[in-house]
């Protein structure tokens, strides 16, 4: 049976009607009314100037602003620093309005916006600037302070986030013109790069995943849609139709609480509020009592977080004291729910839609999702594939095996990337008949919902952060005297998951616990240092071809008396 309101959105002339077409040699479904490249999004806030974007520690920052910002940033790229369409530009930057900025800017030029963590190590930065081969390095005095110490190419531009859109060193405050600037609006082809993102690997160190301009504009085109969904659900629930609901609702505001250099943060907060006028408020850090106290203030109606931050705010002696009913949609991510914080979410904000999916950099996000009623009838799923995307399931013989069978899950569609960056050996690996394999392994039910089963790539998800127990244990194997390291993942009611490592050092060693989390401290960001560390005096157990047994290991450390 046809719904009458989803044929209106996806229907001959509705705003998400699909097309088909070939990319890779390969048919997929894209929407057919999408911009041909990131610059022109821009074109579309005209009606929101006299809204505010993004709100920061007491700063307001208008679309109007934003705008003029972001054109005047652009000239003294193109003019100062020679930045033209395809030049390579990092953005390494904690969240802040000058992020946003600076994106605009960047891509407005048909520039490659690169960006990277800058909560990663310094050594971790500088090997994705000099990888990604970037021109130029926008930052901040932060960021810019940990890496004047290690080589790059690129020249930096760095701003003090503490003076609102000053330059560094010399105190510029440069964006600051009486002349209205025109945001360029610079054409490239759909399957150019518009942005390179970095994923951890089994190899330890850094991947950039090359975006196209189509695959960006065709995950926010899908975020659209699911927002859409969503809205006809509201409406339903309060008996009106979507355009009423639209008509009558006040500017949608969302907590940003994941980094901008994530595909959460970046499509699904900032580049998703800014084609609906949205408000983006922003937290340096998480603090349950400041989030609830912005969420009332902002009248916040939007918070993706991960489990973590769900688990203290439901769990805040205070939450009364607050006023959060402008909450209207939660969605959870980072890792499986536990299906006592979603009746704990849903017990705390009864008029909320709770949500999660499923999904990663080199999709562009999200490749499935479930929602509302369906997320706590099938809690441990996480649901079914969004409609850019497909999924398929490969056996471990290298056949497709059958729905009601386990296999790891490939991905296909416009959503998915062109390839890493210059690494055509994990290229090769990491495409099956142009099928995108995500490493994680998984089924379908009978209802066609997606679950993971396990993951075939070692890693951690820890406060909703992943973390690969290969770049991990490749840096505490560099430790001075340390012959054995092994690191996994075990059970934690408010992260999800914690790392632990074992180490086994060269007998008559002095290196002690502080020692090892001292070296890792100056290599890994803080997030991926072990929550627990232990030295073992024996050899560890291995299997015939040499590889440690973790669940050995595992079944140890959970026979131990608590410290």
């Amino acid at each position: 049976m046809t719904d009458p309101a989803l044929e209106a959105l996806t229907g001959p002339g509705g705003p998400f009607e699909f097309v088909e077409v070939r990319l890779r040699g390969m048919p997929c479904n894209v929407f057919k009314y999408t911009p041909r490249c990131l610059s022109e999004i821009y074109q579309e806030i005209e009606p929101f100037l006299d809204r505010e974007l993004a709100v920061y520690e007491g700063r307001r920052l208008s679309y109007r602003d934003a705008r003029q910002q972001a054109a005047e940033l652009a000239q003294l790229l193109a003019d100062g620093y020679a930045i033209t369409k395809g030049s390579r530009v990092g953005l390494a930057m904690h969240n802040a309005p000058e992020w946003l900025v600076s994106f605009m800017a960047i891509t407005s030029l048909g520039a490659v916006a690169v960006l990277i963590n800058s909560k990663g190590s310094a050594d971790e930065m500088a090997y994705c600037l000099n990888h990604s081969r970037c021109e130029l390095l926008i930052t901040d005095t932060r960021t810019h302070k940990r890496l004047e110490d290690t080589p790059s190419s690129a020249v930096p531009l760095v701003f003090d986030l503490e003076r609102n859109f000053h330059l560094q060193p010399n105190g510029q405050e440069f964006l600051r013109s009486d002349v209205e600037l025109a945001l360029p609006v610079t054409p490239c082809d759909p399957e150019d790069t518009a942005l390179i993102m970095f994923t951890s690997g089994t190899t330890g160190r850094p991947k950039g995943a090359c975006l196209t301009h189509r695959g960006v504009l065709t995950a926010l085109k899908t975020i659209q849609f699911s927002s859409a969904i969503i809205g006809t659900q509201m409406a339903a629930k309060y008996g009106i139709d979507l355009q009423t609901l639209a008509a009558s609702r006040p500017q949608p505001c969302t907590l940003l609480m994941f980094p901008l250099f994530h595909v959460s943060g970046c499509y699904s907060v900032f580049l998703a509020n800014l084609l609906q006028g949205g408000k983006i408020v922003m937290m340096s850090r998480w603090r349950v009592d400041e989030a609830m106290q912005l969420i009332q203030d902002e009248k916040v109606s939007t918070f993706p977080g991960v489990p973590t931050m769900y688990w203290d705010l439901v769990n805040s002696e205070i939450r009364g004291d607050y006023d959060l009913g402008s909450l209207a949609s939660l969605s959870v991510a980072g890792q499986a729910t536990p299906l006592s914080l979603l009746h704990s979410i849903r017990e705390a904000f009864p008029a909320a839609i709770v949500g999660c999916g499923y999904g990663m950099t080199e999709t562009n996000g999200p490749v499935s999702m479930i929602i509302g009623e369906d997320l706590l009838a099938a809690p441990n799923s996480v649901g079914q594939p969004v409609a850019t995307s497909e999924i398929r399931l490969l056996g471990e013989d290298g056949e497709w095996v059958e729905a009601d069978a386990t296999g790891e899950i490939c991905v296909r569609g416009a959503i998915v990337m062109d390839g890493y960056d210059d690494d055509e050996t994990a290229n090769r690996s990491s495409f099956h008949e142009g099928w995108f394999r995500t490493g994680d392994i998984g089924r379908f039910d009978e209802e066609g919902r997606l679950h993971i089963v396990d993951r075939s790539t070692e890693m951690v998800i820890s406060g909703g952060e992943n973390i690969y127990c290969a770049e991990v244990e490749r840096v505490l194997a560099q430790v001075p005297d340390v012959i054995e390291v092994v690191t996994l993942g075990v059970p934690d009611d408010r992260l999800g998951e914690k790392m632990i490592a074992f180490i086994r050092t060269r007998e008559g060693s002095d290196q002690d616990v502080e020692d090892i989390i001292k070296f890792a401290a100056d290599r890994l960001a803080p997030y991926k240092l072990p929550a627990q560390t232990h030295l073992v005096d024996s050899p560890m157990p291995r299997n015939a071809t040499g590889k440690i047994l973790k669940k050995d290991m595992l079944a140890w450390h959970q026979s131990r008396k608590p410290e």
